[in-house]
């Protein structure tokens, strides 16, 4: 799941908020149920948001937003271990 203050989580949040207690479309029946439940909804949520995400940006800029996300939480943890043995 992304950061809590992410772009993505914003945009994720929203649509779920307008899905919850919807009746879900025939082909996804099998998968969500007869209607989203908040769960199934951000679930449904994050996968729309992450298909938008490649509209617009494309598979190569999304993935490079995914990795300096990744690598700059990482960064905060080294640099704090760093700071114990200074």
């Amino acid at each position: 799941m992304a950061r809590k203050g992410s772009e993505f989580h914003k945009v994720q949040t929203r649509i779920a908020s307008g899905l919850e207690g919807t009746e879900v479309p025939k082909e996804y029946q099998a998968k969500y149920g007869q209607r989203y439940t908040h769960e199934t909804a951000m679930e449904a949520a994050g996968s729309i948001t992450a298909e938008q995400g490649r509209r617009k940006l494309g598979q190569k800029e999304m993935a490079a937003r995914s990795l300096a996300g990744r690598k700059r939480r990482k960064r905060k943890s080294r640099r704090s271990t760093r700071e114990r043995y200074l």
